[in-house]
């Protein structure tokens, strides 16, 4: 056997180590199963509990508490539910058009998936071993398929990195808790009322991560307080802070005017019930407060600031990310890496440790960043009539009035703001007779990202896996395959 030599600077880098995959498991009504892993070739079916699996870890099409229950009954395996992968088993099915599809057919390409967005981000995480801690992949791919959902793992895995940002002292802590606010969600509107439809878009993933992640995040350094002293007005000691180029917490607190505050504004202004047993939110960073001067009386009373800023450590796994992808382009053009990247986006806004995300500076700023990224859609959409539902990671989720019309006002005020529909909704609203825009001039998104987001709009569904499936190759390969394909 030849011997192979490896550079001391590179031998703890694990790129030749084996990687953990992930499979799929689908239960039908009358108690018969079918599973499958592609990462290993593995395929099964039966009745009852599954009981000849290969071990390691393996994802249901079901929620928590009956997969739970099943789990009991099996020994040497990881089963998680349908939100494991953020998205759940039914959105990726919806995301492909695979409604109505045999079992056999729908198995496969959910499977093949998580087995491409599992894989992409053990790549990712493997090109940060030092920044996290760890000296080779095998040291960590454990935690990652322990964990409750791979958002969450990822959390659990980048925590060190994480922990550079933000500050030791309580009192500081507290503050970050107060200020932190992940999503802007509607209460009693997540199900779907007579006469509406909701609408699921969500910005080009892999593009939205590097927007909200790409930016610094306060480092662990002192932190300072100050107070606004009369008659030094809001808007002047918000510039003198500003000036100083510190992060800061803003103590303020927003009062209606005159006019008509839209309740998404409220939403996004107020956490009510927030683990904090604050009615209303009173700590806002910069990028908050300038949105809420827009419909509030902002009346600004001290800052809390710190001293450094470095680059965050999310932002740092979703560059790896899009570099083990191939670059720039195919990142963009597969709906795998988007899916991985949203789940490192959301993995900067898990708890660890049962701790509150909110104890990391970087997940307080971007957790804002990411609210505020997507109040101008949200803005567009209220306009043309509808009605916000929900709002997280860059996905928004609307409500609309069953009115041709209005129905086409939405979704083209969406894709002017660069936002994209699941295959589904588009053949959906279709079958209505909506019309889906698709034009390259009027969409509001990145040149880059038109790309996958018009495959989805036409519904070329051999065209959105073909593109997905350049992740199969190698990742040397990816780019020169991409670039074959795409010309």
């Amino acid at each position: 056997m030849a011997i192979e030599f490896v550079d001391i600077e590179n031998e703890d880098r694990g790129d030749t180590a084996p990687f953990s995959h992930v499979g799929i498991i689908f239960f039908a009504p009358d108690g018969s199963w079918s599973a499958m892993r592609p990462g290993t070739g593995f395929e099964a079916s039966g009745e009852g509990a599954p009981q000849r699996l290969e071990p390691g870890l393996w994802v249901a099409d079901m929620e928590y508490d009956a997969v739970r229950a099943i789990a009991k009954e099996m020994r040497g395996f990881t089963m998680r539910s349908n939100t494991w992968l953020k998205l759940t088993i039914d959105q990726i099915q919806a995301a492909f058009g695979l409604a109505g599809r045999p079992r056999h057919q729908a198995i496969a390409i959910v499977s093949a998936i998580a087995g491409r967005v599992f894989r992409l981000t053990q790549e990712a995480l493997r090109g940060n071993l030092s920044e996290m801690g760890y000296r080779q992949p095998q040291d960590f791919t454990g935690l990652l398929e322990r964990s409750a959902s791979l958002a969450t793992g990822i959390a659990a895995v980048n925590a060190t990195a994480m922990s550079r940002s933000g500050s030791a002292d309580k009192r500081v802590i507290d503050h970050f808790v107060r200020t932190f606010q992940s999503g802007i969600y509607i209460t009693n509107r997540k199900g779907v009322a007579d006469g509406f439809i909701n609408l699921s878009f969500h910005f080009p993933r892999m593009s939205y991560a590097r927007r909200v992640t790409d930016a610094e995040v306060p480092g662990s350094s002192l932190w300072q307080s100050a107070s606004r002293k009369d008659p030094q007005s809001s808007a002047d000691f918000l510039a003198e802070i500003r000036g100083f180029g510190r992060p800061a917490i803003y103590k303020a607190v927003c009062h209606p005017g005159e006019a008509f505050v839209p309740e998404y504004v409220q939403a996004f202004a107020n956490s009510v019930g927030s683990s904090t047993g604050d009615t209303y939110r009173t700590r806002f960073i910069e990028e908050e407060i300038l949105l809420l001067s827009r419909h509030y009386q902002v009346s600004v009373e001290g800052v809390v600031a710190g001293t450094d800023w470095i680059p965050s450590a999310t932002g740092r796994l979703v560059r790896s990310l899009e570099a083990a992808a191939g670059g720039e382009e195919p990142a963009r053009g597969s709906w795998s890496v988007g899916v991985a990247a949203e789940n490192i986006l959301a993995s900067a806004m898990r708890s660890v440790k049962k701790e509150s995300p909110g104890q990391a500076a970087e997940a307080v700023w971007i957790a804002a960043r990411d609210r505020a990224a997507m109040m101008p859609a949200i803005a567009a959409l209220d306009s043309v009539g509808a009605s916000l539902v929900s709002a997280h990671c860059g996905n928004i989720v609307v409500r609309c009035p069953l009115d041709h019309e209005l129905l086409m006002l939405v979704v083209n005020a969406a894709w002017e703001s660069g936002l994209v529909l699941p295959l589904e909704e588009v053949e959906a609203l279709r079958q209505i007779g909506v019309p889906i825009p698709e034009e390259p001039g009027l969409f509001g998104g990145n040149d880059v990202d038109y790309l996958l987001s018009a495959v989805v709009h036409k519904r070329q569904r051999n065209a959105l896996w073909s593109l997905d499936g350049i992740m199969d190759h190698p990742a040397e390969e990816r780019a020169k395959r991409f670039r074959i394909m795409t010309t």
